[in-house]
């Protein structure tokens, strides 16, 4: 079990956005998180990594993390924007393999994102879709088997996501990532998830 939500509860200014949500996520295992848009799907992502404000929101219930590390797609790519794509990929590794290892990594999942050409190029000089791709790459390279996609396709053609899908399917079944992915689009959650729950 990487993770478990027991009656989750996350209340803002008394309004509240998750009530009572329990779940269970197991390694190589998709699970969906459907809602409109302004609904707390983001708050929750933001609950399981730990990095809420406490002072804004309530939080009541469990959540029990079997995990260390994790990789998030934030909805906005939070890239260093005077860096170049490979090294806003690289940063994070960096404290965890040497600079070889680092730049094979980022290498590999910037030929996998269709962003070879723009590689060295200053991540302030790329479009949307673009930025967002360098940070799934900076995500699928960060070895962390939780996975937090928040609405990761929302910048992509069609091609590109159907190229990311089939990364994060790949991702589950060689290196065994336990993801949840947020998506107001629910066919995109059916091409991907075992369980998608409605919030």
């Amino acid at each position: 079990m990487l993770l478990e939500l027991e009656n989750l509860c996350i209340t803002a200014n008394k309004n509240p956005l998750v009530k009572n949500l329990s779940l269970k996520l197991d390694e190589a295992q998709i699970t969906g998180i459907s809602a409109p848009t302004g609904s707390g799907k983001t708050t929750l992502l933001n609950c399981i990594c730990g990095i809420l404000n406490s002072k804004d929101f309530t939080v009541s219930g469990k959540i029990i993390k079997n995990v260390s590390d994790i990789s998030y797609v934030f909805q906005e790519p939070r890239l260093i924007e005077n860096e170049s794509v490979v090294k806003n990929i690289m940063l994070p590794l960096e404290n965890i393999y040497d600079k070889n290892v680092c730049e094979q990594k980022a290498m590999y999942w910037i030929e996998k994102l269709n962003l070879n050409h723009k590689k060295n190029n200053l991540c302030m000089e790329l479009s949307g879709g673009e930025k967002q791709r360098t940070a799934i790459a900076r995500a699928f390279a960060y070895p962390g088997k939780l996975m937090l996609l928040d609405e990761p396709f929302a910048s992509q053609d069609e091609v590109n996501k159907q190229n990311i899908i089939s990364l994060i399917k790949n991702l589950v079944k060689e290196e065994k990532r336990g993801i949840i992915i947020i998506s107001h689009i629910k066919a995109e959650l059916d091409m991907l998830c075992s369980n998608i729950i409605n919030l």
